[in-house]
């Protein structure tokens, strides 16, 4: 991971890889430095500028009760189970145990997603293919899993699930059959109606605005 001291020797050196070039200033905000993370958090961080500072803002996500503790997520919601308690574990030496985290860490210790993760042949990359989310569909619903825990799990694969509809809509271009075409394209919506539920279980699955 990266620290101050590389990122000035970066700038001061001009020798920075282009790919890990850092083009946002950087500056201390004590208060925020405060707000603990959680996987469904009820804030995002907002950077803008103030009277020629550049400030960090605290926007809420949703209506948050008073005496609620204010949450941000410092990773993208939007990262796997098992690649979030990595990250959080290595970068910032916590095990998460938010609610979120908690309903994952039961439903990916249960059978049916043992099974399916036994099927997943390149978890590293964090990528599942279309056959798998297709498995991993059917497998939430034959096994009841609670619409909550189905959008966390959903969410944590997101990536791939754009891959997914891509995939299977790309083929409709050159169908010549309307009823097969609007088979496939219900189906899209279906599901991507439930990744869109997903987004707003994770209060948008976002870190900033």
């Amino acid at each position: 991971y990266h620290n101050y001291d590389k990122i000035a020797l970066c700038w001061s050196s001009n020798k920075c890889n282009k790919n890990k070039f850092y083009n946002r200033l950087l500056g201390v905000y004590p208060l925020a430095a405060m707000i603990n993370h959680s996987c469904s958090p009820n804030a995002v961080r907002v950077f803008s500028s103030f009277e020629g500072k550049e400030v960090m803002i605290v926007h809420a996500n949703v209506i948050i009760p008073k005496g609620t503790e204010i949450t941000w997520s410092y990773l993208p919601p939007s990262t796997d189970f098992f690649t979030r308690q990595k990250l959080l574990k290595d970068k910032y030496s916590f095990v998460c145990r938010c609610a979120r985290c908690l309903k994952e860490k039961d439903a990916t210790s249960s059978v049916f997603y043992q099974y399916w993760l036994e099927n997943w042949n390149n978890r590293e990359d964090g990528q599942a293919t279309g056959e798998q989310i297709e498995k991993l569909e059917h497998l939430m619903s034959i096994n009841c899993v609670p619409n909550e825990v189905q959008r966390y799990l959903r969410i944590g694969l997101a990536k791939s699930y754009m891959v997914y509809f891509n995939e299977v809509l790309a083929p409709t271009a050159t169908m010549t059959c309307d009823s097969a075409r609007n088979d496939v394209r219900r189906q899209v919506l279906k599901l991507s109606t439930q990744l869109h539920f997903s987004f707003l279980s994770c209060n948008n699955a976002s870190t900033e605005h």
